[in-house]
């Protein structure tokens, strides 16, 4: 329900579930409400939750709402930008759990900038070490994804 409150909703959902994270006992209603911040359809909404998050969540929960805005068919094409801004501060998150970001980003946010995201992570790997493994698996799964695009869009021309 929160998810769709969210895909439907405005800033005016947004700050609810900005105050409701915040004073919530519940960590099971904090991960869905956090979830939810992905699922705007409006990029300003979404890139605003972003900045909440990274601000105000919890570290071990800050990718749980990266990862639903790149699955969300409105958002990926904004998100390369916005993960280019805070990559320094993503990196540095818990390697588990930069690596769950890097795994949403790659495949999602390549298939709108495959060179892009190819080189920048490519780039990565070579100046640390981080998330090596799962930067690797993303690109597998950002060809898959493609060809996938690719075919479905060959079938409709057909």
């Amino acid at each position: 329900m929160l998810q769709l409150a969210a895909l439907n909703g405005d800033s005016n959902v947004l700050d609810w579930f900005k105050e409701r994270s915040t004073i919530s006992t519940s960590e099971h209603e904090r991960l869905n409400i956090h979830m939810a911040l992905g699922c705007f359809r409006s990029w300003e909404i979404v890139e605003a939750a972003l900045d909440f998050v990274l601000a105000d969540v919890p570290a071990r929960n800050q990718f749980i709402p990266i990862a639903a805005a790149a699955g969300n068919p409105h958002i990926p094409r904004h998100l390369w930008p916005w993960f280019i801004r805070n990559v320094e501060r993503l990196e540095k998150m818990h390697p588990l759990l930069y690596e769950r970001v890097v795994a949403a980003v790659i495949p999602f946010c390549g298939l709108f900038n495959k060179e892009r995201v190819t080189d920048f992570f490519t780039g990565r790997m070579k100046q640390n070490d981080l998330a090596v493994d799962a930067i690797r698996l993303s690109f597998e799964r950002l060809e898959v994804f493609d060809q996938m695009r690719k075919r479905h869009t060959a079938l409709k021309l057909c």
